[in-house]
């Protein structure tokens, strides 16, 4: 979960790195049902279903990375009470 830390009428993550991390294991485990229901982008290419975060190679964590990082950037993010 992340922790955000309140600045006056803004919320920002206290640690942004881990922040960033967070959200992008979080991005990851949303797209588990896709995979599953076979609803993803490339349905010609075979898959061996849904690839655990610790089992992604480095190229495809940086990708959640990188998605997080803009979310981020563009958007007021904030756990759920």
């Amino acid at each position: 979960m992340l922790d955000i830390v309140e600045k006056g009428n803004a919320m920002y993550p206290r640690n942004e790195e881990l922040a960033v991390e967070e959200l992008a294991k979080e991005l990851h485990e949303a797209g588990r049902e896709a995979v599953e229901k076979n609803c993803i982008v490339r349905r010609d290419i075979p898959t061996k279903g849904f690839i655990e975060w610790e089992e992604l190679d480095d190229m495809a964590k940086e990708g959640r990375l990188i998605q997080a990082r803009f979310l981020i950037k563009r958007n007021t993010i904030r756990p759920r009470d």
